[in-house]
């Protein structure tokens, strides 16, 4: 519950970010919005790609590949 509040309030901060580039920037220099928009983007994409990661070895049992502490015969 912790994680899935923590990734949306990451998203939520990122969106709101960007709308306020655009609400400051928008006469003259909308190429600032624009070039920073996509670099929060791209961030984002890295971040989500890199929490999957860690969800998934999380979640994976230690087991799946066998135990390193199991019995011999």
């Amino acid at each position: 519950m912790g994680l899935s509040l923590f990734v949306s309030s990451v998203g939520a901060m990122m969106v709101v970010f960007c709308a306020t580039m655009f609400i400051v920037f928008q006469h003259g220099m909308l190429w600032v919005p624009v070039l920073i928009t996509t670099m929060a983007v791209f961030a984002c994409f890295v971040y989500c790609e890199r929490l999957l990661r860690a969800i998934v070895d999380v979640s994976h049992p230690a087991t799946a590949s066998g135990s390193p502490f199991k019995e011999e015969k």
